[in-house]
């Protein structure tokens, strides 16, 4: 997961006018919905989040209005007849309208979940709605007069069902002769929209129930990987990746009984790779809004006693450092520093989980054949050398390069520093003897500056000058000289760190402790390239002479510049930094990540 997806009601919603207050419930959400769902994210309307989200749903709307909906239509129906170009175009703008008298920021802003459960053939999903008792008929009336329309698209495939059950007036939008559709109802002041009969029809029975007994949020799942995370927030979520695993493993298995033998290895190692995910047992989140501040919590729950698994020793080692920042200097641009993970290990995991898979010998021993036909031991000859410690920065640099105003550092700890000293003067003497016999100049000097390291310099490339060496226990790989010597002096307490940046300090992380990790970026400004290539390119593409061939790409141009607009507009985030470390009182990991905005509120 990622701080974007605390962010997932902003985009569920493409309308503006969440509320900034949630109602006052009887029992949270996550008691309507059925225990057994695979996800779930529930949420209520706050000020603060508000402020937040508006950012995003402001430049949705003015991106609707803009016609960009319209364009695309156009483009992809240019070609069609013209009887058949209108009959699509009414048939659209009857949902598009029907859709506008819903007021979905009343129906599922204020308080509201999602959920889903994934089956074989077919998924299902559920959304819950809550709002104040004057707008909920008007809500409840929009829902049902959109199905209607949708029936009426197709009145020989579709058709609306009024019915009853658990207390509730129920409208449904089926297809003809299949068991699928979309229903809708109201229990209690909630609102109810679902995708799947079964789920649907558990959510109004526990709403009309009351105790929350059978429940997604009184499973000790939930409970449990929810009690990890902070109480206050305004967005919770919960994804059983295990169970969701399960389901799979059990399609594949039923697949392989009819499939034969010839299909058994290939169905043996889907199977194992599910089990291998499954370790992951789930992923919970919760965020908040505070200020011109998100914060996003997330805890991944292992599966007790699978630390020698691959998956748990890749993401979930238990290693933890004292000042991580200090390898990220004050003026850092984006950088992470780790306390890594045991790479042997998960190495062997990963052979140990291949190695139990029917047939599988012939793949172990062709991935054999393949390192010593290049004389190259991956375990022995690269994952050996490191100790599993790992730095990434790109630092402001004093000249444009091959890649833009940053320069990037890259350190790894090496646990026998002599000999990856001499492994890379070895590799740097073959690489320069290689471009001298290419007829091209490559020199190998020391750099200035970085006792142990090289400057790499080539002809045909002067802008471009890697350093490259080992200093101390780690070796370094950096676009320059300059970026290495201010990253290694920040590292040895000669320069000031990122705990010194008042940009840092501003996301308040809340750092009491060793960590596994830490992150940070800036990226105020991040998308305006992207939205200044979109904008030129429909700019240029609209000035082409307008012809009927022509038309296309005139269409396309105003999509592009529209597009352009939008990226803009949400691009309103100024700093993203985080931190990793192992869960307290659980087989885990906690991860924080903070936002701040340019503009809230």
């Amino acid at each position: 997961m990622s701080n974007h997806a605390a962010r997932l009601t902003a985009f569920l919603f493409f309308f503006p006018g969440l509320a900034s207050a949630s109602p006052q419930a009887v029992a949270p959400l996550t008691h309507a919905v059925p225990a057994g769902v695979h996800f779930i994210a529930t949420w209520r309307g706050t000020p603060e989040r508000a402020a937040i989200d508006d950012l995003y749903l402001r430049a949705g709307k003015r991106l609707w209005d803009s016609g960009v909906a319209w364009d695309l239509f156009d483009l992809v129906s240019a070609k069609a007849p013209a009887e058949h170009r209108d009959r699509a175009r009414a048939a659209v703008e009857k949902v598009l309208a029907a859709l506008g008298k819903v007021d979905w920021g009343t129906a599922f802003g204020q308080e509201g979940a999602f959920a889903f459960r994934f089956g074989i053939p077919m998924p299902e999903y559920l959304l819950l709605g809550r709002c104040p008792e004057a707008g909920l008929e008007q809500s409840l009336q929009g829902l049902r007069g959109l199905l209607g329309e949708i029936a009426s698209l197709a009145p020989d495939a579709l058709e609306v069902r009024e019915g009853s059950g658990g207390g509730s007036e129920t409208t449904s939008l089926v297809a003809k002769g299949a068991p699928i559709g979309i229903q809708v109802a109201r229990v209690k002041g909630t609102i109810v929209l679902g995708f799947g009969q079964s789920l649907f029809a558990s959510t109004v029975h526990l709403l009309g129930a009351g105790d929350g007994q059978g429940s997604i949020g009184k499973a000790a799942s939930y409970e449990k990987a929810l009690s990890h995370l902070p109480r206050e927030r305004d967005e919770e979520g919960y994804f059983d990746l295990a169970g969701m695993c399960g389901v799979f493993a059990n399609g594949i298995t039923a697949a392989g009984a009819s499939a034969g033998p010839q299909a058994a290895p290939v169905l043996g190692a889907v199977s194992t790779l599910f089990e291998e995910v499954a370790a992951m047992q789930s992923i919970a989140w919760a965020a908040r809004g505070a200020g011109s501040r998100l914060v996003y919590d997330e805890v991944v729950l292992f599966e007790p006693g699978s630390s020698n698994r691959f998956f748990p020793r890749l993401f979930g080692g238990s290693r933890t450092v004292e000042g991580l920042d200090r390898f990220l200097p004050k003026d850092t641009v984006t950088g992470c520093a780790s306390a890594g993970c045991d790479l042997l290990g998960a190495y062997d995991a990963l052979l140990e989980a291949v190695g139990n898979v029917e047939g599988s010998e012939k793949v172990l021993e062709a991935w054999r054949g393949v390192q010593a036909q290049f004389g190259f031991d991956l375990r022995a000859d690269l994952l050996a050398w490191f100790s599993g410690e790992h730095v990434s920065v790109r630092v402001p640099s004093s000249r444009p390069g091959l890649f833009g105003d940053t320069t990037g550092v890259q350190l790894w700890k090496v646990k026998n520093p002599g000999e990856a000293a001499a492994r890379v003067e070895g590799l740097l003497a073959k690489a320069a003897a290689h471009v001298r016999d290419r007829g091209q100049e490559m020199r190998i000097e020391p750099a200035t500056g970085t006792e142990g390291l090289r400057t790499i310099s080539i002809e045909a490339f002067p802008n471009f000058r890697p350093v490259v060496g080992v200093r101390g226990e780690w070796l370094v790989l950096a676009g320059s000289a300059e970026a290495a010597a201010k990253v290694l002096a920040t590292r040895e307490g000669k320069a000031p760190a990122i705990g010194e940046s008042e940009r840092w300090r501003a996301l308040a992380l809340g750092i009491d402790g060793p960590v596994g990790s830490i992150y940070y970026a800036d990226v105020e400004g991040q998308l305006e390239g992207f939205a200044q290539l979109l904008s030129g390119a429909g700019f240029f593409l609209s000035m082409i002479p307008r012809e009927k061939d022509t038309e296309p790409v005139l269409k396309v141009g105003a999509i592009l510049t529209k597009l352009g607009r939008f990226f803009r507009e949400v691009d309103v985030e100024r700093d993203r930094g985080g931190f990793t470390r192992p869960l307290k009182g659980a087989e885990g990991i906690q991860v924080r990540t903070v936002s701040t905005f340019r503009r809230a509120g």
